[in-house]
């Protein structure tokens, strides 16, 4: 009897998502497995997250935490300190916020035993589609070559907003060709605004920073506040008007008894995916609607260094936040004229800048998202937009959800990719938890 191949299991995306999904399925099957990342720059771990080499672009969480397996969250500061990068400049301690650009090695890193052992590949692509066939899947490259596997994940993480050709983005290095004088503007206001803020100070740059966006907030700061221990779960099935009065009442609470709002906001973290699939589909719009901005600027912190370079600049006046929404941007010989309409205002005003960078942060809509491989799904109807508003669904189990509704076999989204499912699961924590989860579901069905 000839010997049955090797499963095989193909990776669109070889950002922090593909590398932790390719390690979580060599922990479920050991050597009996194939597994192949087309990623567009040939490299593992990095995606955009990982791939700015700035010591100032430092991780949102302490390095404790941020370890690749749900089991072993002190892993990352473990190997910080074996491969003797806890000693570098600028590492303080396991409660430190750590350059990405090291979390990206580390990411790496956990590619090694499956090359050892043959059972990683990593293509250089960029995937134009995927097409399931009998027993499988079949993946395109935009080179005309075909890759065929017994299923595969989508884990292409945070798809940047389509280019209008006027604006920059906030993720590419032009800006550190930025003039030193230059005025510029920056639409949104998270925590890509901040790198982008850290890069234009390193580099010396002394002109007007406006910081636009809708309601004008910006990401609060991380400080040494511990998670508030439950003696129970947080209330489930409520409206999320009802959901949000009693946050509001636990936060006043805590902090009337001398404690800090942040540790209620990180005692909800490990209930989020529960009460967001609690909630009915319209309550789920309402609240990317209206409250997303608010919780947003409170869950998604920034470490301290970074938001620094902010503070300061506020402080001199040369950085100014700007609540208001752009209605149009043009050139013309005096630069780049940009209408807005400020917050509660009824007559739009015209800022005239040298730079327009775009910092809004992801691109939601699947229809404009200029992945192809996202465009070519959706044109096969293997997969359709959530009517959440946040991208496309995905079901409890992580798998793709076709245009009639149903799941498809062997075909998962992981990471933001899934964000419209569960909501919170862009961090490392919630995506280590999905690669393994969905490891175990892959073995199931492929496995054996």
């Amino acid at each position: 009897m000839p010997r049955r191949a090797k499963p095989t299991v193909l990776i669109v995306g070889g950002g922090a998502s593909g590398a932790l999904m390719a390690r979580q399925a060599w922990e479920r099957f050991g050597r009996n497995l194939r597994v192949v990342v087309v990623e567009r720059s040939g490299s593992l771990g990095r995606g955009i997250a990982y791939a700015s080499p700035e010591d100032g672009h430092v991780l949102n969480v302490r390095a404790e935490a941020m370890g690749g397996f749900p089991e072993k969250p002190g892993d990352f500061w473990a190997w910080l300190e074996a491969t003797g990068r806890s000693k570098l400049p600028g590492i303080a301690g396991p409660g430190g916020f750590v350059p990405r650009h090291l979390y990206g090695d580390y990411l790496e890193s956990l590619s090694v035993p499956l090359r050892e052992q043959g059972v990683l590949e990593v293509v250089r692509g960029v995937c134009v589609g995927i097409v399931p066939r009998a027993g499988g899947v079949l993946l395109r490259l935009e080179d005309g070559r075909e890759i065929a596997g017994d299923a595969a994940v989508l884990a292409t993480g945070n798809e940047a907003a389509p280019d209008d050709g006027t604006t920059e983005s906030g993720w590419a290095r032009h800006v550190t060709r930025i003039a030193p004088d230059a005025d510029v503007l920056i639409k949104g206001a998270g925590l890509t605004m901040i790198d982008t803020v850290v890069t234009l100070t390193r580099c010396g740059h002394r002109g007007r920073i406006f910081v636009v966006s809708r309601r004008g907030l910006l990401p609060r700061v991380s400080d040494d506040t511990v998670p508030l221990k439950r003696a129970e779960p947080p209330p489930l099935g409520l409206p999320v008007s009802r959901t949000l009065a009693w946050a509001r009442r636990e936060v006043d609470a805590h902090v009337a008894a001398g404690g800090n709002w942040r540790a209620v906001i990180d005692s909800l973290r490990p209930y989020l995916q529960t009460i967001w699939r609690s909630w009915p589909m319209p309550a789920r719009q309402r609240f990317v609607r209206h409250l997303r901005p608010y919780w947003d600027v409170h869950r998604h912190r920034t470490a301290p260094a970074p938001y620094a370079s902010v503070a300061e600049a506020m402080a001199v006046g040369r950085l100014k936040p700007i609540a208001a929404r752009v209605l149009d941007l043009r050139e013309d010989d005096a630069g780049l004229r940009v209408t807005l309409r400020r917050r509660g205002a009824d007559v739009p005003e015209t800022l005239t800048v040298d730079h327009v960078i775009d910092c809004t942060g992801v691109s939601s809509n699947p229809y404009t998202c200029p992945n192809p491989v996202i465009r070519a799904l959706l044109a096969a109807g293997l997969i359709r937009p959530d009517a959440s508003g946040m991208g496309i669904e995905v079901a409890a189990t992580g798998h793709l959800v076709a245009a009639d509704g149903n799941p498809t076999p062997r075909l998962y989204g992981i990471g933001p990719v899934a964000r419209a499912a569960f909501w919170e699961i862009i961090a490392i924590s919630e995506i280590r938890q999905q690669a393994a989860e969905i490891a175990a579901r892959l073995h199931g069905e492929i496995g054996g």
